[in-house]
């Protein structure tokens, strides 16, 4: 945070981590809860303060993109469109 991020990403914490975490960022960045996210435990993870719940089971089983496709790095080096700010990934191992 001392660098300017915006987000904080919280990859894979359990509930009690994700609760101190949060209390440790106090609100001076955004904070992403991301990994094992489920129908059954989303509202717990939610409950934990973090600004926004990744789920990413949704896209797991989407087929790949059509040929043609324009990757979104190409998209960014381009200028089409670019990131909304700074990410920090926390990964519990």
């Amino acid at each position: 945070m001392r660098r300017g991020a915006d987000v904080i990403l919280l990859d894979n914490l359990r509930g009690d981590e994700l609760h101190e975490a949060v209390g440790l960022v106090g609100g001076r960045a955004r904070t992403e809860a991301s990994g094992s996210v489920t129908l059954s435990n989303v509202a717990a993870i939610a409950h934990s303060g973090v600004d926004v719940v990744s789920l990413g089971w949704i896209t797991h089983s989407v087929p790949p993109p059509r040929r043609g496709a324009r990757p979104l790095m190409a998209l960014l080096r381009e200028g089409q469109t670019r990131p909304a700010g700074d990410v920090v990934l926390v990964r519990r191992r």
